[in-house]
């Protein structure tokens, strides 16, 4: 029987470093929610959720955000008390996996993992 040399049990688990460039843009839950509605993440670290509208883009909240080492950390909009963080799972080119470490928010959206696809720009 083989086994694992003792020195592979203190091997550290390396984190998924986020740049800022990663998250930037326009996403949404499924490419067809594109047209109607999009979280944003902009080079001026700002975070949107926005509604399309007849015909225009209507936010519907807005608030700073920053990149923490693997996370996402938006901050309370208008100093409300909350805030959240949001530890990148995945950082792709078109597809961005969040998870949150927040129970209650995890139990009132059905789960801690969301998948966003990048939006195209119109």
């Amino acid at each position: 029987m083989k086994h694992l040399p003792l020195w592979m049990l203190f091997v550290p688990t390396l984190a998924l470093a986020v740049d800022l460039e990663d998250v930037v843009g326009e996403w949404a839950v499924d490419a067809e929610s594109c047209p109607e509605s999009r979280l944003t993440f902009t080079i001026d670290q700002m975070h949107e959720a926005l509604m399309a509208e007849d015909g225009r883009w209507v936010s519907l909240a807005a608030a700073p955000f920053s990149i923490d080492g693997e996370s996402i950390v938006i901050q309370p909009a208008d100093g409300l008390p909350g805030g959240q963080r949001l530890a990148v799972v995945t950082a792709e080119r078109d597809r961005l996996v969040l998870r949150t470490g927040d129970a209650a928010r995890a139990a009132a959206i059905g789960t801690d993992t969301l998948t966003l696809v990048r939006c195209p720009a119109y």
